[in-house]
């Protein structure tokens, strides 16, 4: 059930009431700098799978390389 005006009215009514208009901004500062720091770490996280992958298919393309030309020799 989606939240229409007057629920968002309200809601941005007892936030004003609760933290007082100048805290808001510090707020939003802070949330900012949060979400920030979540997308760096998640970036990283995922690059560093990113490394892992591409270290793993190389050494099996090194591995497979491998096993081919000996099997060539064999053959």
């Amino acid at each position: 059930m989606p939240l229409g005006f007057w629920e968002i009215l309200l809601i941005v009514v007892a936030v004003i009431l609760i933290f007082g208009a100048q805290k808001l901004p510090e707020f939003g500062r802070s949330l900012a700098k949060g979400i920030r720091e979540f997308k760096s770490a998640s970036n990283e996280n995922s690059s560093d799978k990113k490394d892992k992958n591409d270290a793993d298919a190389k050494q099996k393309l090194e591995h497979g390389n491998t096993n081919n030309s000996s099997e060539e020799r064999k053959g």
